[in-house]
């Protein structure tokens, strides 16, 4: 479309401009209406008009996109991660998965488990402590155990609840009510017991040399939906008679608040290796 001013064409149809040497216009209209926006944002337009070219950055308050084909994001492994911001979204080609930045972390975007606290072991710590809960947001809890090693000899993984954030830890005598069975590959079974208790129980003697520590998934409810905090799951091991082992466990924090933090420890010495990884369920 040619653009005239005063019947004289200055930009014809193929945006050549033409009979123009000097000018200075205050105003310039297209079929009446006035032309306001800038040299940049008119280019904007012309470049939307040719596609946008991979050196454009602009910025749209909403847009909707049309036709039967697909949009394309950025792609990459979890090691060219950019910087989070909140919003991001790209295909993570090492999972793989579509991730989305959101709470300050990369998320898998699937159903309505959020990845709240990631924690691998320091070596030579005493306790691993869980403090990312929140009991508004989320009607569940599930947290992952990959390969928990004590410094010591014959120790046994245990837990201990929370109402304060993780100030302090329940630690009375009849605190807790709580069941584990453990059995080896064979079926013989090598702990077997239920207790009041000042902690929860978790696995068999394990030795700081077993090479394959506690491992598996606990999974524990919220006060939204049960009277008390209850926490169960299935962990393997290989103890220090160097036979693996499962653990059936069962754990209740018989009175109190409801929890908003874990610690873990062993019943001697400290933590040689491991990771914890704690996720929440949405409330719908």
């Amino acid at each position: 479309m040619a653009i005239k001013i005063s019947g004289t064409t200055v930009i014809d149809d193929g945006k050549n401009i033409e009979n123009i040497d000097t000018a200075d216009v205050n105003t310039l209209s297209i079929n009446g209406t006035a032309i306001t926006a800038s040299a940049t944002e008119i280019n904007y337009v012309d470049g939307l008009n040719q596609y946008l070219s991979t050196s454009d950055s602009p910025t749209f308050n909403s847009a909707t996109l049309s036709g039967t084909g697909a949009l394309r994001i950025p792609a990459g492994n979890t090691s060219q991660r950019p910087a989070g911001a909140n919003g991001l979204i790209r295909l993570n080609t090492s999972t793989p998965a579509l991730e989305a930045y959101y709470d300050n972390n990369w998320q898998n975007i699937v159903g309505n488990t959020v990845l709240i606290q990631d924690v691998n072991v320091a070596f030579d710590v005493g306790t691993v402590n869980l403090t990312a809960f929140d009991n508004s947001r989320f009607v569940d809890y599930f947290l992952c155990l990959g390969n928990v090693l004590p410094r010591s000899q014959g120790a046994r993984l245990q837990m201990r609840t929370s109402s304060d954030g993780g100030s302090t830890f329940d630690s009375g005598s009849s605190d807790y009510d709580y069941i584990v069975d453990t059995r080896d590959v064979n079926g013989n079974i090598l702990l077997n017991t239920a207790e009041d208790f000042n902690r929860i129980v978790l696995s068999p003697d394990l030795d700081d040399d077993a090479g394959e520590g506690v491992s598996g998934t606990l999974h524990m409810n919220s006060y939204v939906l049960f009277e008390h905090n209850m926490i169960s799951g299935i962990l393997g091991a290989r103890n220090k008679f160097n036979r693996y082992t499962m653990s059936t466990c069962f754990g209740v924090r018989v009175a109190g608040p409801q929890t908003n933090a874990l610690q873990f420890f062993w019943s001697s010495g400290n933590f040689d290796r491991g990771k914890f990884r704690l996720y929440g369920r949405k409330i719908k």
